[in-house]
């Protein structure tokens, strides 16, 4: 996870993460505040950051998976970059 000061007063975001709207899957989602901080250089700031289970990457993920989806996520800052559904189907 990336760590760094965060900027006092920004307008955009709240302590670095900025709104982005409402994920089908995730709901309300953050991304990192590109006013704040230069893009993830791993994930060029493309990374959701769900409102619900923000700090509780483990059980999220243990939820999706229950769900039938798999969850990808960023190695540098954390954040989820695709989910898809688990292809259940035993390969030949």
């Amino acid at each position: 996870m990336i760590s760094h000061p965060i900027p006092a007063g920004c307008s955009l975001c709240i302590d670095g993460f900025a709104p982005a709207g409402l994920h089908p899957i995730l709901g309300a989602i953050f991304l990192l505040c590109l006013a704040c901080d230069p893009p993830c250089p791993h994930c060029h700031g493309d990374a959701m950051f769900p409102a619900y289970g923000l700090f509780n990457g483990p059980r999220l993920h243990d939820a999706l998976t229950k769900a039938g989806l798999f969850v990808v996520t960023c190695d540098l800052c954390g954040g989820i970059t695709a989910i898809a559904p688990i292809n259940r189907k035993a390969h030949p």
